[in-house]
């Protein structure tokens, strides 16, 4: 074992995880921890390690640490979960991938470990959120894909606060349809409600400004021509060529168009289609917030507590909402 590469998270550790699986020289990693420890967050390491297997009947201390396979995990993942358990762990500002990300909150509940670790991998889902999840090469599905990543590792580490926030980014940050990969881990009633609150805003978006014309007063704004003239200026504004909105691209999605709705300026009536009569009627620039505020109030994340009680139960709500 002395000309093996092992990596040491305990060095005077009595037990050696070999990870992955063994179909080759290259393919199993090793390192060294300390049994007790993992035992001790972890009721599946503990029966693992205990008399009623193989692996925990070895003979093992800190001279002659006992080989214990775990050919179904990944090396980084598991490394990980024992640096954290070792308290070895520094590097919680890193902001790793939504896929390492899940595959860390799937071996954690896995290995039945969640309350030990949480702080920890809640800190990192957390700085994944600190940064936009769109970047210059980003596409529709591979976004949708990371977000439904790390709602299901929310999901799974039982974080609240990023539970929240990426499924209000799944309303607003996505566009085009939903394929629901990497959703796996989740109750199909979480994917169902991101799914029909997405839909329900964009109705709203679509409602609420087609409906502008409708509250002004005066002899042009109740004319149809005038109707016509505005939703043109619309167009212009968020430059578009449909109404509704397709949201099949990227400025399209409700992120960009809520942005582009609190941006909007003031339209005085003359400034949508001449008048003889001078009417001078305005859509005010904080119509259109309001407006935006609506539309960005329907995109307000899940509350993590609901959709627990809700995988087990339709239509229930934790404890805080009934009261509420």
């Amino acid at each position: 074992m002395a000309d093996e590469k092992i990596e040491v998270v305990a060095p005077d550790g009595d037990v050696v995880l070999v990870v992955g699986a063994p179909t080759g020289p290259a393919t199993c990693r090793k390192m060294r921890v300390y049994a007790s420890t993992l035992a001790a967050i972890s009721p599946v390491f503990k029966t693992l390690f205990g008399p009623h297997f193989r692996e925990g009947q070895q003979v093992r201390d800190s001279l002659n640490p006992a080989e214990i396979p775990l050919p179904d995990d990944t090396f980084p993942t598991v490394l990980r979960l024992c640096r954290m358990a070792h308290m070895s762990y520094d590097d919680l500002n890193t902001r790793l991938s939504a896929e390492e990300l899940l595959d860390l909150a799937v071996t954690v509940d896995k290995y039945c470990c969640v309350a030990p670790v949480k702080l920890q991998c809640s800190a990192l889902l957390l700085a994944w959120c600190q940064y936009d999840p769109i970047g210059p090469s980003t596409t529709a599905a591979s976004l949708e894909h990371d977000l439904w990543r790390m709602t299901s590792a929310a999901y799974l580490i039982e974080c609240p606060h990023t539970f929240r926030t990426v499924t209000s980014m799944l309303m607003t940050h996505t566009w085009d349809k939903f394929d629901f990969l990497s959703t796996e881990s989740l109750p199909s009633s979480v994917t169902a409600t991101v799914a029909e609150k997405r839909s329900t805003a964009r109705g709203t978006f679509s409602v609420a400004l087609g409906r502008m014309t409708s509250n002004r007063t005066g002899h042009c704004f109740d004319n149809k021509d005038a109707e016509q003239d505005y939703r043109k200026k619309i167009f212009e504004i968020f430059n578009l060529r449909y109404w509704p909105p397709k949201f099949d691209s990227q400025s399209t999605s409700l992120k960009a168009l809520i942005e582009k709705t609190r941006q909007a300026p003031a339209l005085r009536h003359s400034e949508i289609v001449p008048c003889k009569e001078q009417c001078y009627s305005t859509i005010e620039a904080r119509a259109f917030r309001n407006a935006a505020d609506l539309v960005a109030k329907e995109c307000t994340g899940l509350c993590l507590a609901c959709a627990k009680v809700r995988s087990s139960v339709s239509e229930a709500v934790c404890d805080e909402h009934r009261a509420a």
